[in-house]
């Protein structure tokens, strides 16, 4: 599968953000987006991923999907994204680990990466 279906596969139920979504690289993106509007509101550990859609901080979420999912909150959805991510790419996610300019968005994916056994490419 590529890595679009096998991403959005793995983060079911939850709703991938729409953007085109052709590597590890475009979830990162999108991710620093979602963790700089995140930080914007407060960035606490109980804000909504909802809450950032409906007030227009956050887009390419469909609203529909994520509340048929349940309120994620925004933390719990980086982390899930983060997994995903490394469950698509494999250890090519380092490629994106490395280049991620957010420090949050970057531990999320290591952690993810480390947890999943996910070590670099070498060589």
């Amino acid at each position: 599968m590529a890595f679009k279906d096998d991403f959005t596969n793995c983060l079911r139920p939850l709703p991938a953000p729409t953007q085109i979504l052709a590597s590890a690289d475009d979830v990162t993106n999108a991710l620093v987006s979602i963790a700089r509007a995140w930080r914007a509101a407060g960035g606490t550990n109980d804000i909504l991923l909802q809450t950032l859609i409906v007030v227009g901080a956050v887009t390419g979420v469909d609203e529909a999907v994520l509340a048929a999912a349940g309120g994620a909150t925004v933390v719990a959805y980086i982390a899930s994204c983060a997994a995903c991510a490394v469950t698509a790419a494999g250890p090519l996610i380092w490629s994106s680990i490395n280049a991620c300019t957010d420090n949050y968005v970057q531990g999320a994916l290591t952690l993810a990466a480390n947890n999943a056994g996910v070590g670099p490419v070498v060589g």
